[in-house]
């Protein structure tokens, strides 16, 4: 999620994923988020977002015609698209997956406000963890300092 709040605000977009046509890598409900493309992109192997009439699809690109224009396919699909997609549909390379996330992005893009109170808890448990974290490290080197054993149970 953090990676994906940082990214709309370098203008990356994310995409809720609605099938399975590239499970297992990009599961059905995960959130991609994808990175703005780049003129000199090395097309083939990338997991690229592009428009196919009224709808987003996410596939790995397969090959590049001597055109520029790519030949995608889902991962889980036995045969490439049929249409070559032309660069200028391209609306970004996958970078990130977080499987399960989708519904909850759906969520926060709807209620902008449950964004804000996600981001502060992550960042209060964030806080919390690196500070509980540090009083355990404080208390282990206090027990080398002083050569105390801790004493283990066996199983």
């Amino acid at each position: 999620m953090a990676v994906a709040v940082t990214g709309t605000a370098m203008g990356w977009t994310c995409w809720v994923v609605e099938s399975g046509s590239m499970e297992p890598s990009v599961p059905t409900g995960a959130l991609a988020v994808c990175r703005p493309v780049a003129a000199s992109e090395e097309w083939v192997g990338e997991v690229v977002a592009f428009e196919a009439g009224a709808v987003t699809v996410i596939h790995r690109v397969v090959a590049q015609e001597e055109n520029g224009a790519l030949r995608t396919q889902g991962d889980a699909n036995d045969t490439s698209d049929g249409t070559p997609v032309g660069l200028s549909a391209v609306r970004g390379i996958v970078v990130a997956v977080a499987p399960g996330v989708g519904a909850a992005w759906e969520q926060c893009e709807a209620h902008p406000e449950m964004l804000a109170a996600g981001a502060i808890a992550l960042e209060g448990c964030l806080v919390w963890g690196c500070a509980s974290r540090e009083d355990a490290s404080r208390e282990a080197r206090g027990r080398l300092e002083r050569k105390e054993r801790v004493p283990c149970r066996r199983r």
